[in-house]
């Protein structure tokens, strides 16, 4: 029967390598296996170079100014504001989503616009059939009297916004003294 050799999973490294040694030709054997091995997984690439074709401009943001934009290209007529203004209204989308279609476009777009396209109510809108949403009396007189007073009437402590601004979580009662 052969003699037992430790196996090198059971005997610590220290004892492993005292008893195999590597000579200095395997070792950078090794050594050059491995670099080999590295060079292999990198990816090689060649210099950085800008490539003006795969650039992407992203522009400012449109409500987005410089302050010093006055001083280069002068101040803003009326008449210029006023056609801004004017061009704003044709191209502004919120508006033009609030419309129904016949007012949006001058023919029906699809063969079911077709249906109703002309079409007007046969009956008139008429005031007495018309329940808008209004105030009360109550409600009116509040109103009226938060303008004028600057308090709300059906407070019930002495509160009113000018006496309270800036003072915190203290008491809105003026008699008594504030810290």
């Amino acid at each position: 029967m052969p003699p037992k050799t430790p196996s090198p999973l059971k005997t610590s490294e220290k004892q492993y390598r005292k008893k195999t040694p590597l000579d200095p030709i395997s070792a950078n054997k090794i050594w050059a296996d491995i670099c080999n091995q590295t060079e292999r997984m990198e990816r090689k690439t060649g210099p950085f170079q800008f490539d003006v074709r795969k650039l992407i401009i992203i522009p400012d943001k449109p409500n987005y100014t410089t302050p010093d934009v006055k001083g280069k290209f002068g101040t803003v007529t009326m008449k210029e504001y006023e056609e801004a203004i004017k061009l704003l209204e044709k191209v502004d989308p919120i508006k033009k989503r609030e419309k129904i279609p016949p007012e949006k476009y001058n023919l029906p777009a699809t063969v079911a616009q077709d249906y109703g396209w002309y079409s007007k109510p046969l009956i008139k809108k008429h005031p007495l059939f018309q329940f808008p949403k209004g105030m009360c009396e109550i409600t009116e007189y509040a109103d009226t009297y938060y303008k004028s007073q600057g308090r709300n009437p059906f407070q019930k402590r002495d509160f009113t916004v000018k006496d309270h601004m800036g003072k915190g979580p203290t008491s809105a009662n003026p008699k008594s003294p504030l810290k």
